[in-house]
């Protein structure tokens, strides 16, 4: 009986492959882009920002940063206080400072996936659209991103990273800084490492390309509303003073904060005396 059920199965077998044509192993669904119109590719940057502003509890880097900087403070001054675990280096990595390194790196692996999708496709993966809908739609969400992984590398940078020093070699060795999604495990795990003049430069590059690619502000009849609450120009225009800042230009600091002050278009009221900001919940 064994013996018969062993040649059954054999018999199987050979019937099986012998009835295969080359077809059946193709797929009937082939992997596709998660972006297949404009309006897809309009939630690449989603992920990224819920990355840094938006998941639950603690799982978002922003929190976590502004709480890092606060504990620096000479008022406050906790950051190195174990009973807190700010900047503790831990093997579980439940600290903040630990919890936002594999954050801002998982977001800048986002982006860095959309941006390569763009520039796979010539700079436009939609050449069926419109030069006024690309201007509108495809240029901005290319801004989004690189506001995006610039925010990103500069939280990493501030925290992690050394001070730029104007004038100085910055030739410290600080951060990886990945500009294309890792093809594979190892080149995941073996990112080019970045100098802290590198990093400054990606940081800066970053935002003044996304100054260039974004609008000032929503516009309804041609964006879509989910853009509304996103970075606009205005935005990359505040980060790339705070780089240009860091950076010791303080001449370009200056010029970009009176381009904030006095051209923002109403958008933003700064009459109103500080202290009435921080009296705000």
């Amino acid at each position: 009986m064994l013996y018969l059920r062993f040649y059954l199965l054999i018999a199987f077998v050979i019937i099986t492959l012998s009835s295969c044509s080359d077809d059946f192993f193709e797929l009937e669904r082939p992997p596709q882009s998660p972006w297949i119109t404009l309006e897809d590719f309009d939630r690449a940057p989603v992920g990224a920002y819920g990355i840094l502003f938006a998941d639950r509890e603690w799982v978002q880097a922003w929190p976590n940063y502004a709480t890092i900087l606060t504990s620096l403070g000479d008022d406050v001054a906790f950051v190195n206080d174990d009973q807190w675990g700010y900047l503790r280096r831990t093997s579980e990595g439940t600290d903040l400072s630990n919890r936002n390194w594999w954050l801002l790196y998982r977001g800048i692996g986002a982006v860095n996936n959309a941006l390569d999708f763009v520039a796979e496709n010539e700079g436009n993966p939609y050449p069926e659209i419109s030069e006024q809908e690309k201007t509108d739609n495809l240029d901005r969400i290319v801004g989004e991103l690189h506001f995006l992984r610039g925010f990103c590398y500069y939280m990493l940078q501030t925290t992690f990273g050394h001070a730029y020093v104007p004038g100085g070699s910055n030739g410290d060795v600080d951060i990886p800084i990945p500009t294309t999604f890792a093809s594979s495990a190892a080149e995941a795990v073996n990112p080019t490492m970045g100098t802290t003049e590198e990093v400054w430069q990606l940081i800066l590059s970053d935002f003044q390309t996304a100054v260039a690619l974004l609008p000032r502000q929503f516009n309804a009849a041609v964006h879509p509303a989910a853009y509304e609450v996103r970075a606009n120009q205005f935005a990359a225009i505040a980060m790339l003073m705070r780089t240009h800042f860091q950076m010791g230009n303080y001449p370009e600091a200056q010029q970009q904060c009176d381009f904030l002050i006095n051209n923002n278009d109403g958008l933003f009221d700064l009459t109103e005396e500080p202290i009435e900001a921080f009296n705000k919940s």
